[in-house]
């Protein structure tokens, strides 16, 4: 009998086990990172079923990934928003940087909620979409917050512009920031003009430091003056005498941010 030899091909592979090793810790810590995260990340399909959703997401509209991985997105969707969505969509593919845009999304129980995203579309080597990715944040108690102010601000501007009574604003050091159609009235100003001037302007000055001393002794201390009297300068220099409340304005610190008044 011969003898047998074997032969051997050997070649290093510590530095692509390293590399297998660090791409795999990579992919567990961005997967721990998607299904910790408190904003939301969806992956969508090329033909627009649903690939993967993290558990903020799901929560927030009460599905199981089982109930919802392979269902078209768009069944999420309220009707009206589908059509600008598939806009977002058709944009993603074209553009290198992610897309901002806002839609509703409808929750098990019905509810719609507004979602802020930031998507992107991932491309195959040949160049066309493999699945569409979106981080996104819930926005719906946000834009609730800001219709109330807008709301808020809506009718406490009718309420002011409405009044008999005239209405002024002003800043810390007593610049004119806003004053209802009555003030104007009142001084012969607009608005613009108005703005260009400090109380003190329209105050002759032998007011000045007891009209000083109440905002010292009274606004500033408990917050508001009680009634009292001085006088006016209208724009054509007729003097005039006139009875007003100062109130108080504070920034969301407690620190004084203006003064406005009741006259």
């Amino acid at each position: 009998f011969g003898e047998w030899h074997a032969v051997g091909i050997l070649r290093d592979i510590t530095e692509q086990k390293r590399l297998e090793e660090s791409l795999l810790k990579e992919m567990e810590f961005n997967s721990t990172l998607v299904e910790s995260s408190p904003a939301f990340f969806v992956a969508i399909n090329a033909d627009g079923t649903v690939r993967h959703m993290n558990d903020a997401m799901l929560r927030a509209l009460g599905y199981t990934l089982e109930e919802l991985r392979n269902k078209n997105y768009m069944a999420l969707i309220p009707e009206s928003d589908r059509d600008a969505l598939s806009g977002v969509f058709s944009r993603l593919i074209t553009v290198a940087l992610p897309t901002l845009n806002e839609n509703r999304v409808l929750t098990k129980d019905g509810r719609e909620i507004l979602v802020e995203w930031h998507g992107r579309a991932i491309k195959k080597p040949d160049g066309s979409p493999d699945y569409f990715f979106g981080v996104g944040t819930d926005i719906t108690d946000r834009k609730r917050a800001e219709e109330r102010i807008i709301a808020s601000e809506a009718k406490y501007r009718r309420l002011h512009e409405t009044m008999m009574d005239a209405f002024v604003l002003g800043d810390v050091d007593g610049n004119i920031v806003e004053a209802n159609r009555s003030y104007m009235d009142m001084l012969g100003y607009s608005m613009e003009g108005l703005s260009e001037l400090n109380y003190l302007d329209l105050t002759p000055k032998k007011w000045h430091a007891f009209e000083s001393k109440i905002i010292d002794e009274q606004v500033m201390v408990q917050g508001f003056s009680g009634v009292y009297e001085k006088e006016y300068i209208r724009k054509d220099g007729a003097v005039f005498p006139v009875e007003l409340r100062t109130f108080l304005l504070k920034d969301d610190d407690g620190r004084p941010s203006g003064l406005w008044a009741i006259v």
